[in-house]
């Protein structure tokens, strides 16, 4: 029998050390000299925002329009991120911060009618955002993974979200946009939004994106 006590604790252990012996210096992050280097000097990344522009000029055609070439979504519906059992299941769906009604960002789903106000949405993220900004939704139904993989569903669930996640913050961070990945939200009123179309969607990430405050 494997004890999972003790793997996650041998994990925890590992990536500790690892951290410990890492040195960061100028462009260049070493992990132990000789051993693992990683360049990141062309790569301009600004830090996950939490403060936005009042005046965003992000409008929801141009979200969209980045949102989709982000996946590479065709005609049908399929997109290019990978996905486990070719299943992608994963979907998109944005809300403005200012409220209205939530908009589907992939094709293939339609029904949602709930207008949802500007405060009830800044409190299911937990007053954590300043500004104008739109609340990406990513969720699932997790009906198909289920069947497929058993117990194991939600791995893959989760492993597809993060894939996706990733994908939409280099497509933000190439635009000159601020975002952030939330891990702290309300998934009550996400479920209840996601319910106004299907009872069998469950939120799964969530990201906001937003105009950068301009400098003085």
């Amino acid at each position: 029998m494997v004890d999972e006590e003790f793997l996650f604790q041998q994990m925890v252990q590992g990536t500790s050390d690892i951290a410990s012996r890492m040195s960061t210096t100028n462009n260049v992050v070493v992990a132990d000299p000789g051993r693992y280097r990683y360049l990141v000097s062309d790569l301009q990344r600004n830090a996950s925002s939490r403060s936005y522009s009042k005046s965003s000029e992000i409008t929801q055609d141009t979200l969209l329009a980045l949102l989709r070439s982000n996946v590479l979504i065709d005609e049908v519906g399929r997109c290019s991120v990978a996905s486990s059992g070719n299943i992608q299941g994963i979907e998109t769906l944005i809300i403005s911060s200012e409220g209205g009604v939530p908009i589907q960002a992939t094709p293939g789903r339609s029904g949602w009618s709930q207008v949802l106000a500007a405060d009830g949405l800044r409190k299911a993220i937990l007053e954590q955002m300043d500004g104008l900004f739109w609340v990406v939704l990513l969720y699932v139904d997790p009906r198909p993974y289920i069947e497929r993989y058993g117990p194991r569903a939600f791995r893959y669930i989760f492993m597809e979200a993060g894939m996706h996640s990733g994908m939409i913050e280099q497509s933000v961070q190439s635009a000159g946009w601020g975002g952030c990945i939330v891990g702290g939200f309300d998934d009550s009123y996400f479920r209840w939004v996601l319910g106004t179309c299907s009872r069998h969607l469950m939120p799964v990430s969530l990201f906001v994106i937003g105009e950068l405050p301009r400098r003085a």
